[in-house]
């Protein structure tokens, strides 16, 4: 007989965070977020807040998802996640100025990111910064002459496209 998980059954912090990523990856954020939401109170890590931003996002609550991505952000300003998806969100909702500025406060700590370095040339070039684009992207493919979409972008600005 097979038996369901249920949240009930949840012991730990770490499970908890664990299932309500689970329950947003099925597609069931609303059950995602009252679990990330006890996470964060029980243990207001960095990574439960930007489970919870992220489920926020996917409700469609921004404005909350930004608010709980900043709050992650000053909690720790070197973690991924949350700087990088805290920049696209402000990017995206139209606050240029913001989101290039945290990803540039990112990218100070952590100089070699290349996903942040690829994304900074985008959005540089999309904002007619294209020598600084252009040096973005040179220095994601010099530290990781792999990746394709930094390479694909420094091709398509240098082809001008």
């Amino acid at each position: 007989a097979v038996r369901t998980f249920e949240a009930a059954d949840v012991e730990t912090t770490t499970d908890r965070r664990a299932y309500a990523e689970a329950l947003l990856a099925a597609g069931r954020p609303a059950d995602a977020e009252r679990l990330f939401r006890r996470v964060v109170r029980e243990s207001p890590g960095v990574a439960a807040r930007v489970g919870l931003a992220r489920t926020l996002k996917a409700l469609g609550n921004e404005a909350a998802a930004e608010s709980v991505y900043a709050d992650a952000v000053r909690a720790l300003p070197s973690y991924g996640p949350a700087a990088m998806e805290l920049a696209e969100l402000r990017w995206r909702r139209g606050h240029r100025d913001a989101a290039l500025q945290g990803l540039v406060s990112f990218l100070e700590l952590d100089p070699r990111h290349v996903d942040g370095l690829v994304l900074l040339g985008t959005w540089l070039y999309e904002t007619d910064r294209s020598v600084q684009a252009v040096r973005a992207l040179e220095r994601a493919v010099r530290l990781d002459p792999t990746h394709r979409r930094a390479a694909d972008e420094l091709a398509r600005l240098r082809g001008g496209d």
